[in-house]
């Protein structure tokens, strides 16, 4: 059913400006004498403050939860003025920088320790070539990524 503003001030009991207000947001049809319409199953849960859902709103418990966010809020903007917080795309792509040149600087190991396996006498000589080949390789990364932190 569709009830004007005056209406519904009289079924609430709530002053005629306080309908108002509150129901400021919600879509109105017109009606005779240029009154706005409202659908009474819109308009009384947001008169008596009822979520959709059938929850109560607690005022209190509102501007507690608009307070937090809004810190939340500044915290980040001074997280990101200070260089704490950086843009998720900024540090994927900065890893992924770091992860294609970890790649390829590991796929590059048996080429560049091929020449010492051929020239090796023994096991124990290939796998120190080996190994210390990956440990070279391993350093080039490290150094790397301190020299673009």
């Amino acid at each position: 059913m569709q009830y004007s503003i005056n209406e519904l001030a009289q079924i609430t009991k709530f002053d005629r400006r306080t309908v108002s207000k509150r129901l400021e947001n919600l879509t109105a049809e017109a009606g005779p004498n240029r009154a706005k319409l409202y659908e009474s199953h819109l308009a009384l849960p947001l008169l008596y403050g009822v979520h959709g859902d059938g929850e109560k709103l607690d005022p209190q418990a509102e501007k507690a939860m608009l307070d937090r966010e809004r810190r939340r809020q500044i915290e980040m903007t001074n997280a990101k003025l200070s260089g704490e917080l950086l843009p998720r795309d900024e540090v994927a792509q900065a890893w992924a920088q770091h992860v294609a040149s970890a790649k390829a600087r590991l796929l590059s190991v048996p080429a560049r320790v091929a020449p010492a396996l051929v020239r090796a006498k023994d096991m124990r000589s290939m796998e120190e070539a080996v190994r210390s080949e990956i440990f070279g390789a391993l350093q080039d990364i490290s150094d790397t990524a301190r020299a673009t932190t």
